[in-house]
């Protein structure tokens, strides 16, 4: 009986450990209640702040239901335990778009993956306003 007690303890104990393993992360983006469908999808690495490289390896596109699945394999190659390293997927929707002020066909937006992975979060809202758009030089 008090070996069990013990392995309930124990269990207990690493269940409140904010630390997990990733093989793979399924994410959904959104605009409101639009699914942002067919969305492209690049992976960026930042260091000290500034952009470093891109991730060639990766490149995808959201389903119709705005969903992607990050593989596990480009998970594991990504050093998260450097702590100058930020990692960020870029995609590009007409999310939040002023077509007046601006005569492109879509906002690019920079969704930090290590963000995500702290708040556990599955759901990306794009009109979220932690998700600022880029609209760069070329757009007023």
């Amino acid at each position: 009986m008090t070996t069990l007690l013990q392995l309930f303890t124990l269990i207990i104990y690493f269940s409140n450990i904010s630390c997990f393993i990733i093989d793979s992360w399924n994410i959904a983006f959104t605009c409101g209640d639009r699914h942002v469908a067919k969305a492209d999808l690049r992976l960026y690495e930042y260091k000290d702040g500034g952009f470093h490289k891109e991730i060639s390896s990766f490149h995808g596109v959201t389903d119709i239901r705005g969903q992607y699945k990050l593989n596990g394999d480009i998970l594991k190659s990504l050093r998260f335990d450097t702590p100058s390293a930020e990692y960020r997927i870029m995609i590009k929707d007409m999310c939040g778009l002023d077509k007046i002020e601006c005569n492109l066909p879509h906002n690019r937006f920079e969704i930090s993956l290590n963000s995500l992975f702290s708040k556990r979060q599955h759901t990306v809202d794009l009109s979220h306003s932690d998700w600022e758009p880029f609209r760069g030089t070329h757009c007023s």
